[in-house]
């Protein structure tokens, strides 16, 4: 079996790691494997499972795992724009000159992207519609990467999916101009990819879009996070080996680039530790590139709640109360501890049924089966967690009985307050609800929003200049400052219709930032500049309200509008 065969089999597991081994030990032990490079210490190893241990977080380290991450676009409801005159339809549509967009498309700057990528990880990209044609019919696409396709030639370091040229795509499109029976190279079932590639092409149409069309998580993780198998979700290591596509047309074409995120997910510490976080971070500190990332829909979600344990009190607990409806296949839940506390939890089923207090076995996963009810709970202990240094404890709930579950936390240490976090899966990974009774809205940015010099975004209705109630909340959770702008992303003007939702904004954001990418490095005006500078710029230019202290868990530094920037610069 060669190595494309073993990325692709449900057969193997894989693994994220972060150090460089001699991994043909493994082979003389006869371990089936291969290995997949991705910048310095940072690959992909896929191993036969029958060679290993059953995926767990404590038989594994929890950062070596991948995590699942899910789209990140509302659905808008049908007939929703049904009964709008002109008027308001003028103004519900107007993110791009609310942005600022379309005034640095005219002259004197004449912004449109030109000598500038722009690069998507996502559901793929219907290149047959008019938004990704030039005059002349031939497309803007400089390349597509179809992970789900094994029938083509692959990228180059990364042995599976196939590769669709511009030539190729132009080839496509003039056959299919006389005959609608040519097949399609590749589509977007979905749209979401569409959406979001449509929204930063109608900021920046010159600029020329990469797409990778993701393929969908394996089997096996799937099982383990309790994700249905009919939702859309996608695997960290497929998303890494996405964005190293994009980085290596970037530096084989010298040209800049823009990497937009439209993906997210409610595991990880929200603080940016993840492996998909030190990859992105990696991306910023180059020249020429910019990450532009979403922080996604689950701000009204109740699926984050912030707790307190006074650690002098007699009884130093707290207690976390789930509701878990009907119909629920499971669940994950994650639960965060700062340093130096150490933390426990106890179990009560909504029939009363008790798991009392466990003790911190680490290294072992605890598992215990609910007598009067079919109900089976997980739990692992992680004291100190690779990536963040903090404690970590992981429940993974199977059948859950519908109800109340209670999970008392519990803390020692000597600080007065043990503060810790938890989270709950992002609603597109949950069969039927599942929430937290006493939740917390901030800190509801998904990760990977918490990636250090990215641009990490909010979104707003640009018809009113409210905040989207839907879209997620910083600061991060040691209290750093994210996000920092938030961005129109409600009833925007895509290629399939008004659209809202974080990935919106992001593709917004990314049409922006390769408007403003055009000025500072294709006419030299910057040339040298990074993610972290153009971040800045952006927040130089935001527009701020009189009323409100910035930066904020809401706005960030403020709404972000390109003409400020351009504003900022000439005093």
């Amino acid at each position: 079996m060669d190595c494309r065969e073993k990325i692709l089999s449900e057969d193997y597991q894989n693994l994220l790691v972060d150090y460089v081994a001699d991994f043909d030990v493994l082979a003389q032990n006869g371990i089936d494997y291969c290995f997949l490079p991705i910048e310095g210490n940072l690959g992909i190893l896929y191993v036969n499972r029958l060679n290993v241990q059953p995926i767990s977080i404590s038989e594994y380290r929890y950062a070596f795992i991948p995590k699942c991450y899910g789209l990140a676009a509302r659905e808008e409801t049908p007939g929703l724009f049904a009964t709008i005159k002109q008027s308001q339809l003028q103004q519900l549509v107007g993110a791009y000159e609310d942005s600022g967009i379309l005034r640095v498309q005219q002259p004197p700057l004449s912004l449109t992207g030109n000598g500038i990528l722009i690069g998507f990880v996502d559901t793929g990209i219907r290149y047959t519609l008019p938004e990704f044609q030039n005059e002349d019919g031939s497309t803007k696409l400089h390349s597509v990467w179809d992970q789900t396709q094994q029938t083509g030639e692959s990228p180059q370091g990364l042995p599976y999916g196939t590769v669709f040229s511009k030539e190729a795509i132009n080839e496509n499109l003039r056959l299919r101009e006389t005959d609608q029976t040519v097949p399609l190279l590749f589509t977007d079932e979905n749209g979401h990819g569409t959406k979001a590639a449509s929204v930063a092409e109608n900021a920046a149409p010159q600029a020329e879009l990469i797409m990778v069309k993701c393929r969908q998580a394996k089997r096996y993780l799937r099982e383990y996070y309790q994700i249905p198998q009919t939702a859309d979700a996608y695997e960290e290591s497929d998303i890494v080996a996405a964005l190293k596509y994009l980085h290596d047309v970037s530096e084989r074409e010298n040209k800049p680039i823009v990497i937009c995120m439209t993906m997210g997910t409610n595991m990880g510490d929200h603080a940016g530790n993840s492996f998909l976080d030190q990859y992105l971070t990696v991306l910023t500190n180059k020249r020429h590139h910019c990450v532009v990332i979403g922080g996604g829909n689950e701000g009204n979600a109740a699926h984050h709640y912030a707790g307190n344990v006074v650690l002098q009190a007699v009884d130093a607990y707290e207690d976390v109360e789930v509701q878990v409806s009907e119909g629920v296949n499971g669940f994950i839940m994650e639960l965060w501890g700062e340093i130096p506390n150490v933390y426990t939890v106890s179990l009560r089923s909504p029939d009363g049924e008790t798991i009392s207090r466990i003790p911190g076995r680490y290294g072992q996963t605890l598992q215990y089966s609910f007598v009067y009810s079919n109900s089976r709970v997980s739990v692992d202990y992680i004291p100190i967690e690779l990536n963040s240094g903090e404690e970590l404890i992981f429940l993974r709930f199977e059948t859950p009985l519908a109800g109340i579950w209670t999970i008392r936390v519990y803390a020692e240490g000597s600080m007065g307050i043990a503060g810790f976090h938890s989270w709950l899966p992002i609603s597109a990974f949950l069969n039927a609800p599942v929430y937290f009774l006493r939740p917390d809205p901030y800190t509801t940015m998904t990760e990977p929003a918490y990636c250090e010099n990215a641009i990490d975004l909010t979104y707003y209705d640009s018809s009113n200049n409210s905040f989207a109630i839907d879209s997620g909340r910083g600061f991060q959770r040691q209290g750093l400052i994210t996000p920092d702008l938030s961005v129109a992303g409600i009833r925007v003007q895509t290629a399939l219709g008004l659209s809202s939702g974080s990935s919106i904004a992001a593709g917004l954001m990314a049409g922006a930032a390769a408007q403003f990418m055009q000025w500072a490095i294709v006419e030299r005006k910057d040339p040298v500049i990074n993610s972290k500078g153009i971040r800045n710029y952006f927040i130089r230019g935001a527009e701020r309200e009189k009323t409100l202290e910035y930066p904020n868990r809401q706005w960030g530094y403020g709404r972000m509008n390109i003409a400020g920037v351009f504003d900022a610069l000439v005093g």
